[in-house]
C-alpha cells in the first residue's frame, strides 16, 4: 500500500518534470497534461487521503 508521504512525492514529481519540460508551452497543453499525468495520480489516491472505514483510518 502506498503511504501518504510517497504518494505526494510521485505527485511533486511529476509537477516538477511539468514545470521543467513544460514552461515554454501553451496553457491549454499544460492543462491536458496535467490532467493525463498528474490528476490521476491524485485521484488514485483519494482512498488514501479520506479513508471509509474504520480500520482504514485507524
Amino acid at each position: 500500500m502506498m503511504t501518504c508521504s510517497r504518494i505526494d512525492r510521485k505527485a511533486s514529481n511529476t509537477r516538477g518534470f511539468m514545470r521543467r519540460n513544460l514552461s515554454s508551452c501553451p496553457p491549454s497543453l499544460i492543462a491536458r497534461s496535467y490532467t493525463t499525468l498528474k490528476r490521476p495520480i491524485l485521484e488514485y489516491a483519494a482512498t488514501v487521503w479520506d479513508p471509509h472505514t474504520q480500520t482504514c483510518i485507524d
